[in-house]
């Protein structure tokens, strides 16, 4: 008796990227429908959502929804739409706004002074779980179609440097102090766990991403150019969402809002998106044939 054993063939390397695209269109959507839930139901719109917080903690947080429901979560599903076409851009793309998810509820979850367990807990560890897992998937897909991918001259560098010292120098006084264990800025003082988070993701983890960025654009290497332009995309994120938190402050008469810092980030946001224009923009250009020889030296070491 002879049995016939039927095996199904390897998906190709083509076959592969468009069912991870597929994943990250699917994923990116689910996020942006998830932060757009969060919003609303946060004190900027349903305000059914109890966070423990300081008066101004609260301002902040009803700009940081405003935020994430008319800017990131748009944008994040402009991106899923993308994904799901199979554009090229999409991965790199999206690493802007699952970077900043991520980023941002952490900060949603272990700021707050919570000692009952939030109705919400569920929905934004979804959201922070998927929003680094979701970049990972990004990232994976990037590196894989990397041959295809404009790269950035190594002045680019500069700019990542530009950047971190930006946020290094907001810090400054913080670092100085700490020296002399000197007490944290009154506003700190109100909310010193979101202090703390905040500062130990900007220094402990955008800093170091934007020099290694700068290191890896100085060496020419395709990873530094994929790194910067979602260091950027997260950067510019961040930048509105602070803009907007310092507006709805002043909105609020809150004393600790700052006119200063609003013009800060609604010029820097500004400044930084026109820059993410230009250096995304080529991913959008019709893809020109490259010689075998120069797709070599794109190496995944690269």
């Amino acid at each position: 008796m002879t049995t016939t054993t039927h095996t199904r063939p390897a998906p190709t390397a083509g076959e592969a990227a468009d069912n991870r695209s597929v994943w990250l269109g699917g994923g990116l959507a689910a996020l942006a429908v998830g932060l757009a839930a969060n919003s609303m139901l946060g004190p900027f719109v349903a305000d059914r959502l109890d966070y423990p917080v300081s008066a101004t903690m609260r301002n902040q947080t009803i700009g940081l929804d405003a935020a994430g429901l008319v800017v990131v979560a748009p944008v994040t599903l402009l991106i899923a739409i993308l994904a799901s076409r199979g554009h090229r851009a999409a991965p790199v793309l999206a690493l802007g706004p699952t970077s900043y998810v991520a980023y941002m509820f952490v900060q949603y979850i272990a700021g707050p002074d919570h000692l009952n367990h939030p109705r919400v807990l569920i929905l934004q560890l979804a959201l922070f779980s998927g929003g680094w897992l979701l970049a990972a998937l990004a990232w994976s897909i990037a590196r894989s179609r990397q041959a295809a991918q404009p790269v950035l001259s190594r002045h680019h560098g500069v700019v990542s440097l530009v950047l971190g010292l930006f946020v290094l120098l907001r810090y400054l006084p913080g670092l100085w102090g700490s020296l002399s264990a000197e007490p944290v800025p009154d506003q700190a003082a109100l909310d010193p766990a979101m202090y703390w988070l905040i500062v130990l993701l900007d220094l402990g983890v955008y800093l170091p991403i934007a020099v290694l960025a700068a290191v890896g654009l100085r060496r020419e290497r395709v990873w530094a150019t994929t790194l910067h332009r979602g260091a950027v995309g997260w950067f510019v994120l961040v930048s509105i969402a602070v803009a907007v938190m310092s507006a709805a402050m002043l909105a609020n008469d809150d004393p600790n809002a700052s006119t200063g810092q609003l013009v800060l980030f609604v010029v820097t946001g500004i400044a930084v998106a026109g820059y993410a224009y230009v250096i995304n923009r080529p991913l959008f250009d019709p893809i020109e044939p490259v010689a075998s020889a120069s797709i070599g030296d794109r190496s995944p070491d690269r």
